[in-house]
C-alpha cells in the first residue's frame, strides 16, 4: 500500500522539517556572536586588569616618593611627623591597592582561560599587552540596520512564519482526499478460480463529516501564523533599535575616553604643581595627597574609558549579528 496523494500535508511536513534544520543554523549564528562577546569580554577585563595593576604601582611610587619628600622637609624642621606618617599611610594603601589589582588580574585570567578552554596556567595562555590600543572599527549605521535585519534573530523569525504558514496549509489539505494505490500477488492452493493472481487499485477517502476539528485546527493553525508574522515585525524592528542604542552609546563612550584623556592631563599638571609648592612650603600635605588621588583615579577612569569603546564596539556589531565574523577578521 502506497500514499498517492494525502492534500500534499506530507510534502508541507517535509518542508517544516528542512525549516527546522534552517532554525538550527541561524541559532548557531547566535552562539559564535556570544561565544565572540564572552571571549571580548573577559580578554578586555584581563588587559584592564594588567593595566590598572601598573596605574597602581604608579601610585605607589608617588605616594613612596612622598614619604622621602616629607621625611627630608621633616628633618629640616619644616613640616611635623603628621606629614611623614600621613603620607607612610598613603604608601600602605597604595600597596594595598596593588595587591588587589593583582588578584583581580589572576581572576580574569582564569576567566579568560575558561572562555577560550585553555588548560594550564599563565604559561599557556601567555602575556597580554595592555599598551597596545585594541578595537574593532564600527560601520556605518546604515550598513548596521541592513546588516541587523538578516541577524540570527530575524532570520529565525523568517524561518517561524513560513513554519507556521507550512502548518496552515498542511491543516487545510485534511479537507481533501486521500488517496492510496493498492498493489498484491496472491498464490493459493485452491486451484479456483485460479491458483495465482495480482491486483492493483486507487482506493480514495473522502472526509465528509469530521465534528468540526479540522476546522479549529486551521483557525488554530491560522492564529499561530498571525502570531509569527506580529513577532517578525516586532524582531525587525528592535534588531534596527538595537544598533541606533548601540551605536549612541559608542558615541557616549568616545566622548567619555576623550575626557578621560583630557583629565589625566589635567591631573598630571596639578600633581605636578602640588608637589613644587609642597616642596615650597605654600601647599600642605592633604594637598599633595589629593593631587596624587586625583591623578590615580584619572588613570584608572582612562583605562576603564579605553575598554569602554571596546565594549561599546562589541555591542554594535553584536546589534549587527556579525560580532564574530568582524572579531575573525580585525583580530587575525
Amino acid at each position: 500500500q502506497q500514499p498517492v496523494y494525502a492534500g500534499r500535508r506530507e510534502l508541507r511536513l517535509y518542508h517544516q522539517s528542512k525549516e527546522g534544520i534552517t532554525l538550527a543554523r541561524d541559532g548557531k549564528r547566535a552562539n559564535r556572536d556570544r561565544i565572540a562577546l564572552r571571549v571580548i569580554a573577559d580578554y578586555a577585563a584581563a588587559v584592564q586588569a594588567r593595566a590598572l595593576i601598573d596605574v597602581e604601582r604608579q601610585a605607589a611610587t608617588l605616594a613612596e616618593k612622598r614619604i622621602a619628600q616629607a621625611q627630608a622637609l621633616f628633618d629640616a624642621g619644616e613640616v611635623t611627623r603628621v606629614d611623614v606618617l600621613r603620607a607612610d599611610t598613603a604608601h600602605k594603601a597604595a600597596l594595598r591597592r596593588v595587591a588587589s589589582a593583582e588578584a583581580d588580574a589572576i581572576q580574569a585570567r582564569s576567566r579568560l582561560r575558561m572562555a577560550l578552554a585553555i588548560d594550564g596556567g599563565d604559561a599557556a595562555l601567555g602575556a597580554l599587552d595592555e599598551t597596545t590600543e585594541i578595537g574593532l572599527p564600527v560601520l556605518s549605521q546604515e550598513s548596521l540596520e541592513a546588516r541587523a535585519l538578516t541577524r540570527a534573530e530575524v532570520k529565525q523569525a523568517e524561518t517561524n512564519v513560513r513554519i507556521a504558514e507550512l502548518e496552515y496549509l498542511k491543516q487545510k489539505g485534511a479537507y481533501l482526499p486521500v488517496v492510496t494505490a493498492d498493489m498484491g500477488f496472491i498464490r493459493q492452493k485452491s486451484s479456483f478460480p485460479s491458483d495465482s493472481y495480482g491486483y492493483a487499485a486507487l482506493r480514495f477517502t473522502v472526509p465528509l463529516f469530521q465534528g468540526g476539528e479540522v476546522g479549529a485546527k486551521i483557525r488554530i493553525a491560522a492564529a499561530r501564523q498571525h502570531q509569527a508574522e506580529v513577532t517578525l515585525s516586532e524582531t525587525r524592528r528592535q534588531a534596527a533599535e538595537d544598533v541606533r542604542q548601540s551605536l549612541s552609546l559608542l558615541e557616549v563612550a568616545r566622548r567619555t575616553k576623550g575626557l578621560a584623556d583630557d583629565q589625566v592631563k589635567a591631573a598630571e599638571a596639578e600633581y605636578a604643581q602640588a608637589r613644587d609648592l609642597y616642596e615650597q612650603r605654600e601647599a600642605t600635605a592633604l594637598d599633595l595627597e589629593a593631587a596624587e588621588t586625583a591623578l590615580a583615579e584619572a588613570r584608572r577612569a582612562l583605562i576603564q574609558a579605553r575598554f569602554a569603546v571596546l565594549q561599546a564596539e562589541s555591542s554594535a556589531w553584536l546589534a549587527a549579528g556579525s560580532l564574530a565574523d568582524a572579531a575573525l577578521e580585525n583580530f587575525k
